[in-house]
């Protein structure tokens, strides 16, 4: 049942990569007749990479593990407090500006200790 979930449904976890990536190519495209044959061939080449990935790649939780140990907390307590300081910094309080630092630093002690162990693990299992 879960297989047959991921078949019907994993096209749909390409929408946002496709909503980024498609028009730069479809503009390069002369026949405009052609856009949905070329979208297609896209797309198929784009699932067709990522399996191709998950076969080469033996053990894919560590890489997993990279990823989100990168990414989220990027996304969720570096960035943010970043854009918080840059977007406000004329109404900002002493206090609002000490807070976003404790949460920028402690996201990079996450991204840093998160990515370092991730590595390790990756260069212990491939060692």
């Amino acid at each position: 049942m879960f297989a047959a979930v991921i078949f019907i449904t994993y096209a749909l976890q390409f929408y946002v990569a496709m909503e980024i990536m498609w028009p730069p190519l479809r503009n390069r495209i002369a026949n405009e007749d052609r856009h949905l044959v070329w979208e297609l061939i896209f797309r198929v080449i784009l699932v067709s990479l990522t399996f191709l990935l998950a076969v080469a790649i033996p053990d894919l939780s560590l890489f997993i593990s990279l990823v989100g140990a990168a990414a989220s907390s990027s996304l969720a307590l570096i960035f943010p407090p970043i854009l918080d300081v840059v977007a406000f910094w004329d109404e900002m309080s002493s206090l609002r500006f000490i807070k976003n630092f404790l949460i920028l630093i402690f996201g990079l002690v996450g991204f840093i200790t998160g990515t370092a162990v991730s590595i390790q693990q990756i260069i212990r299992t491939f060692a």
